[in-house]
């Protein structure tokens, strides 16, 4: 699953199709012009993978965010690794899909506030 992003592509992968065609222009051209970030971004993602005894051993608060737009698979992805880290917690952005640190930065930005509030 690709994000559909940097490129004109039919179908995201929240199975959105027309979602690119729906944004503002200066989004799409923004988004278009910035197509090797986004690759190499994505591809960051899965170089290094993250078992599960690497989660289990994470000492530090985690806190994992979610939009309550956002797929049902990012739901159960952040709930599963909210599950295996001792000090997870999981959190949803209402009206948020999984751009939630672009669309909803104010919520985001207080979600980590918390957390180093708490971690202090």
């Amino acid at each position: 699953m690709w994000p559909c992003v940097g490129a004109r592509v039919p179908r995201c992968h929240s199975g959105r199709s027309g979602m690119f065609e729906r944004m503002p222009a200066p989004t799409r051209e923004f988004l278009m012009s910035h197509t090797g970030h986004n690759i190499r971004d994505v591809h960051a993602t899965f170089r290094d993978p993250y078992s599960v005894d690497a989660l289990r051993r994470l000492a530090m608060p985690v806190l994992v965010a979610y939009g309550s737009r956002s797929p049902e698979v990012t739901v159960r992805i952040a709930r599963a690794i909210t599950s295996q880290v001792a000090r997870g917690r999981l959190e949803k952005i209402e009206q948020a899909n999984h751009a939630l640190t672009s669309t909803h930065v104010d919520a985001v930005a207080a979600l980590i506030a918390g957390l180093a509030d708490r971690s202090a």
